[in-house]
């Protein structure tokens, strides 16, 4: 399994002033932070330059305020930015005192002119200074382990699902209680309740468009009949979205012609999809610092079970679909693709080819839930920086900034790109209704890197049962919590 890393157009759509890095086909995920799932649903494609919108700061608008909800504005669409936000009456008291500091923060590409105007309202506000330093994704999980142990981190670390476990077990990050009011209404509370170790919370996220939703070709669902009553979304909202009904559609749509697939009903790099979908997280931090694994439960090895049937029983999808799963579905040659908002086709608002529909993940039965399967991203305090208040203070400002322009032409013409109004209505329903699951167990020493492309290898090339995979991997497993537990 690999992962291409590039920057993420989520960024761009939020205006969000730190850039994250897109996980698809090994290291980093494709989360934002300072960004809103509460992105109003208005229509059309209207299209604003990023240094046009910000050519005559004349044209800002001051005084905006932050909501404490997340119910979408009726606001018409506006080329205006709102500059002059206020955050909420507790925060503003708990970052009060900043005057006169310095925050050192991190992005992975050069900000944008948006971006580089809610940084100078920022130092406005709280009378400080702010620095960007600039790293490349493979230099910055180096750099993050090489400036904690000189004693001179940057006061902003990201931190990825992956990497949280050994960020947290080996002091790189630090408890970040004391510097957020927990309750404040931009937090994503899902990352403030699961990035928490020993009972403290190590870092944060808000809203992001993080949840991994099933994209599908609408074009071949009609031609094979499945659109209607059968569409994919109208079947998941008769409760009817299970485990085995989604096989029967990605079997109908696989079609051969001289012993080869030329359709494939589904794909995705994200093989570990359906173990979140029945609820599994692979292991469970405990609040006394202890690790359990849940890899080997009923729910969790029906999410293995389900590639596996997929593969050798089906024939719906293979290992080398799942590889190149993102050119077949462009080529339309992939009827089904998990993934996030944004990685469907490069720009969703040029897209012509095909209509793309969206769905979420089915659940295991009709007597189970639905769950949402993510990867996240949250941004944490290195151990040893200087102004950890100022980070976070920065992370929540950057989000406040973000909603109270969310109805600029320029922040609906990036959303436009990565998702289209219909499927956003889709995406935020299920946001709303379901619970996010995603799991830390990647983060356990070479576990990510080694035995997990190991265990995959087990069940999808060599097809042996979930059940007798996971056991054999359990051991390893193990050894990984136990190594990692004594900081190694």
């Amino acid at each position: 399994m690999k992962r291409i890393i590039a920057i993420i157009l989520v960024v761009v759509l939020s205006l969000t002033f730190l850039t994250a890095c897109k996980n698809t086909p090994k290291d980093s995920t494709g989360t934002s932070s300072g960004i809103s799932d509460d992105i109003d649903n208005n229509t059309g494609n209207n299209t604003t330059d990023d240094d046009d919108l910000l050519e005559d700061e004349d044209s800002a608008v001051t005084g905006g305020e932050s909501s404490d909800d997340t119910e979408e504005s009726s606001q018409a669409p506006t080329n205006s930015v709102v500059t002059d936000v206020e955050v909420s009456d507790k925060s503003e008291d708990l970052y009060a005192d900043l005057k006169g500091t310095t925050v050192r923060v991190i992005a992975f590409e050069e900000p944008a002119t948006i971006t580089k105007l809610m940084i100078k309202q920022f130092e406005k506000k709280y009378e400080c200074k702010v620095t960007v330093e600039i790293y490349s994704w493979a230099d910055w999980q180096v750099k993050i382990l090489e400036m904690v142990a000189a004693g001179n981190p940057p006061d902003l670390a990201v931190c990825f699902d992956q990497h949280f476990i050994k960020y947290a077990a080996t002091d790189i990050l630090q408890p970040i209680d004391s510097y957020i009011d927990a309750n404040a209404p931009f937090w994503d509370k899902t990352i403030l309740n699961n990035y928490k170790w020993k009972g403290k919370t190590y870092a944060v996220n808000t809203e992001a468009y993080d949840t991994i939703m099933l994209h599908y070709n609408k074009n071949l669902l009609e031609n094979a009949g499945l659109d209607g009553a059968a569409d994919p979304y109208e079947v998941y909202k008769r409760g009817e979205w299970t485990f085995d009904k989604f096989r029967e559609y990605a079997k109908a749509l696989t079609k051969q012609k001289d012993g080869q697939t030329e359709v494939w009903g589904y794909a995705s790099w994200i093989h570990d999809a359906f173990v979140y979908a029945a609820g599994g997280r692979g292991i469970v931090l405990n609040k006394d610092g202890t690790i359990d694994i849940t890899l080997d439960k009923a729910a969790e090895i029906a999410g293995l079970e389900m590639l596996r049937k997929m593969i050798h029983e089906d024939k719906s999808t293979s290992t080398a679909a799942m590889n190149s799963f993102n050119a077949l579905f462009n080529a339309q040659k992939v009827a089904f693709m998990a993934e996030r908002p944004g990685y469907a086709v490069p720009d969703e608002s040029k897209h012509t080819a095909f209509e793309i529909g969206m769905v979420p993940m089915p659940k295991v039965d009709k007597n189970s839930k639905h769950y949402n399967p993510a990867i996240t991203q949250a941004w944490g305090v290195p151990v040893g920086a200087k102004n950890p208040k100022g980070a976070m203070a920065y992370i929540y400002y950057g989000a406040v900034f973000s909603d109270a322009n969310k109805n600029t032409t320029y922040a609906i013409s990036q959303r436009n790109k990565m998702i289209t109004d219909k499927n956003l209505a889709i995406y935020k329903e299920a946001v709303k209704s379901n619970e996010k699951v995603f799991s830390f167990i990647n983060g356990l020493g070479n576990w990510y890197d080694k035995q997990w492309p190991e265990l995959w290898n087990l069940i999808y090339t060599e097809n042996k049962t979930a059940v007798n995979a996971v056991a054999s991997a359990k051991p390893i497993i193990e050894y990984e919590i136990e190594q990692t537990l004594k900081n190694k």
